[in-house]
């Protein structure tokens, strides 16, 4: 079952790489890019639009990544596009992905919504969560209302996919193409 106890979970990073709008606000780490072994497999978690950031994503797939989840603050019309992007990691990374979309509560709107154009705004908000194999298909989804789900993955399932196309591994030419990670302080000059 995916949804299972996790260790060697980190506590401290925010995987907010690139924010976008309101997400500004929150301080980004350098160390939030990087895989975590568990009991399931190579975990990461990224939030909103950093699952967009195909550099981002990369680097957490040439580390090995076999799970990825992909979180969203709730969000108005957005299901269309948190389905191709999940898709789209899912089977360019031949990886799982579990994905999250909150949905907006009506303390939420009550407490956020100060006119009636604010409250219709925050009303179309959509709950949606899925679990995508590797072949991009939606193993379990769930749209428009909260709840929990669960699937059976088995990460082998990945094995056969890579050896079609493996974007890290033998479908790439590294000997042209490189990702340079920078995981030391920002500074204005390296020498």
């Amino acid at each position: 079952m995916i949804l299972a106890s996790c260790s060697n979970w980190p506590s401290t990073d925010v995987s907010v790489i690139s924010p976008v709008r309101t997400a500004k606000e929150i301080p980004s780490s350098r160390s939030a890019l990087r895989v975590f072994d568990n009991d399931i497999g190579k975990l990461d978690t990224l939030i909103c639009g950093t699952n967009a950031n195909p550099l981002v994503r990369f680097t957490l797939l040439a580390q090995g990544e076999q799970v990825h989840i992909a979180n969203y603050p709730a969000f108005p019309n957005f299901t269309h596009e948190i389905k191709i992007r999940n898709r789209a990691h899912s089977h360019e990374g031949k990886v799982f992905t579990l994905t999250s979309n909150s949905p907006m509560s009506g303390e939420i709107i009550d407490l956020l919504g100060n006119s009636e154009d604010k409250k219709k705004w925050l009303t179309r908000c959509e709950a949606y969560s899925a679990i995508y194999d590797p072949k991009a298909e939606a193993l379990v989804e769930i749209a428009d209302k909260e709840g929990i789900i669960y699937a059976e993955i088995n990460i082998e399932d990945q094995i056969e996919q890579k050896q079609v196309i493996d974007i890290c591994g033998h479908y790439n030419r590294f000997d042209v193409l490189s990702l340079n990670l920078t995981m030391d302080e920002d500074r204005a000059i390296r020498l």
